[in-house]
């Protein structure tokens, strides 16, 4: 759908990981908005393996170099559970980007034994706890908090 809709984006269906390679993904159905490369995600969140792949993993540095990008203006990072690793072991460069999106699950910052969710969960809550992050200390030396909307996090290019 996103070749139909978006036909001026570059749409990859692949596996970004801090390791070129192959890799067993995770899946709770065979068109899921939720898949992971951590055979255990899928339980932590409530949910159940149903379906496993290998697919072609890719680091952001072979991704650009790969497809030749140069200039980028919106990145969204949206791994289940990766993206803090993916961002802290790229570099600057690779995330050279005007716009970058990332998620960034309180489990992963708290762990998973450790996290309670808050009774009313407020943009605020997911905002300090991003602020307080190694991915927000990495980037912001380049990027400005725009917004977040609870686990998604907008960072906008200095």
């Amino acid at each position: 759908m996103f070749n139909i809709f978006r036909s001026r984006d570059l749409n990859l269906n692949l596996g970004m990981s801090t390791k070129n390679g192959k890799s067993k993904a995770y899946f709770e159905k065979s068109i899921s908005t939720v898949s992971s490369l951590d055979k255990n995600y899928l339980n932590k969140i409530g949910r159940k393996n149903k379906l496993t792949r290998t697919i072609e993993m890719i680091t952001l540095k072979k991704l650009r170099k790969k497809y030749n990008i140069k200039n980028l203006h919106f990145l969204k990072i949206d791994c289940e559970g990766m993206d803090s690793s993916i961002v802290l072991k790229s570099s600057l460069k690779d995330l050279d980007y005007s716009y970058l999106c990332i998620e960034l699950l309180p489990q992963d910052f708290y762990g998973w034994k450790n996290y309670k969710q808050p009774k009313k969960i407020a943009n605020s809550f997911f905002k300090n706890y991003f602020l307080k992050s190694n991915v927000f200390k990495k980037l912001k030396k380049n990027f400005n908090f725009c917004s977040n909307n609870n686990y998604a996090f907008l960072l906008k290019k200095k």
